[in-house]
């Protein structure tokens, strides 16, 4: 027998305020020609990817733009490519060396009609508390602002259902808790906790410290 999983929400859910804001800057930039970072926050799950995919989708003709995964090997931000206006988007960047990250302001300096956008993880980081430390201050200087991702209402995890064509378990929201990531899951797949559910679950788990 074979298990049909359904693709992803095609449409992105409760996200069109935080979209808007992201344009508008970028608007800013092209018309200024002054580098800004935006630093977009949320627990996982929270469409923080999907969120930054759509903005450079969505951005007019004659902006370039880049896309740059980090990880625990890859700390450094990379230099931006010449073209601009550029936006810049730059996954994960809780695991961007602390030191690089405090001078991210004077980095922007020069740089022109940059808009650099920083995914970040919020939650427990074993070992990265301090990049934290420094993306807290971050968000609080002049240049640099901060986007909070939150879940999904009620209303917004049927919206998704509806856009996937599935009929929602009436229990859906409460398991979840209104995030992105797991209420899909569970709308894609048929099991009531899906492997891929499993897998990242497992994979928060294994982070967490012995204690």
């Amino acid at each position: 027998m074979v298990t049909a999983v359904l693709g992803r929400c095609p449409v992105l859910v409760e996200r069109d305020e935080e979209l808007r804001a992201l344009s508008a800057l970028a608007a800013r930039v092209a018309g200024g020609g002054t580098a800004r970072a935006v630093v977009v926050t949320g627990a996982a799950g929270t469409g923080k990817s999907r969120l930054a995919r759509e903005f450079l989708a969505s951005l007019p003709d004659g902006w370039a733009t880049a896309t740059v995964r980090l990880s625990p090997t890859l700390v450094l931000l990379p230099t931006p490519p010449p073209r601009r206006p550029l936006a810049m988007v730059v996954e994960d960047a809780h695991h961007l060396d602390p030191g690089q990250l405090d001078t991210l302001p004077d980095q922007l300096d020069g740089l022109g009609a940059v808009l650099l956008v920083l995914t970040c993880r919020l939650g427990h980081q074993p070992g990265r508390d301090a990049t934290l430390r420094v993306v807290a201050r971050l968000v609080r200087t002049e240049g640099i602002q901060e986007l909070r991702l939150g879940p999904l209402s009620p209303a917004g995890v049927e919206r998704m259902a509806a856009a996937m064509g599935r009929y929602p378990p009436a229990d859906l929201y409460a398991r979840t808790g209104g995030n992105p990531f797991w209420a899909e899951e569970l709308l894609r797949a048929t099991d009531r906790v899906p492997w891929t559910v499993v897998e990242a679950v497992t994979a928060q788990l294994e982070a967490l410290p012995e204690a």
